[in-house]
């Protein structure tokens, strides 16, 4: 190594005096069986997080049917923590996103209409497209991914600070504490 200082010759001589070992290749299939082998192991992992994701599901909705029953099992004030959080606090991202979309698509519009001569149908086609149409679907996709990544990222990390452990060593339910309340709070938004 060149130019390195003196007092690092003794850590540069360490790291030096270890074998370089081969970084690990994913191992190839050998045969057909091995091939069918790695398929059915994969099928097997996809089949057990269809299962999980279907199962959280089933008791999210056990738990919006049991509110349904009995609203004491809702949590108001975290529906409605969520519901400013996914409601609220979106619009003027959602504004944004809606007044540059309907200024393309005006502009897009009157261009194409140009030739038609019916450029005066320039607002009714913002109007409608954007009221009726993109508006909807617009929000319905921002909602989905901020919203919906920013709950993931939250309950992940209280995985991995094990909060989530705690709740079912206190004795409640993690799907009726977290879940519920955000997927009742991202319906009524």
């Amino acid at each position: 190594m060149a130019n390195a200082r003196s007092e690092h010759a003794s850590l540069i001589d360490r790291i030096a005096s270890i074998p370089n070992a081969p970084a690990e290749t994913p191992r190839k299939p050998q045969s057909v069986a091995d091939m069918l082998a790695e398929i059915g192991e994969s099928a097997e992992k996809a089949g057990a997080d269809i299962t999980d994701a279907m199962t959280v599901f089933g008791r999210i909705m056990a738990g919006i049917g049991k509110a349904f029953v009995s609203p004491r099992y809702l949590r108001p004030t975290s529906i409605i923590h969520h519901m400013e959080y996914a409601g609220l606090n979106a619009v003027p991202i959602i504004a944004l996103m809606s007044f540059l979309i309907g200024a393309i698509i005006a502009q897009q519009g009157a261009f194409q209409m140009r030739a038609f001569g019916a450029e005066i149908f320039t607002v009714d086609l913002v109007g409608i497209l954007v009221l009726r149409e993109i508006g909807v679907l617009l929000t319905a996709i921002m909602v989905a991914g901020r919203s919906g990544s920013a709950f993931t990222a939250e309950i992940g990390s209280m995985k991995m600070r094990e909060e989530i452990d705690a709740l079912k060593i206190i004795g409640l339910d993690p799907v009726e504490v977290l879940a519920l309340p955000r997927v009742v709070a991202l319906i009524l938004v």
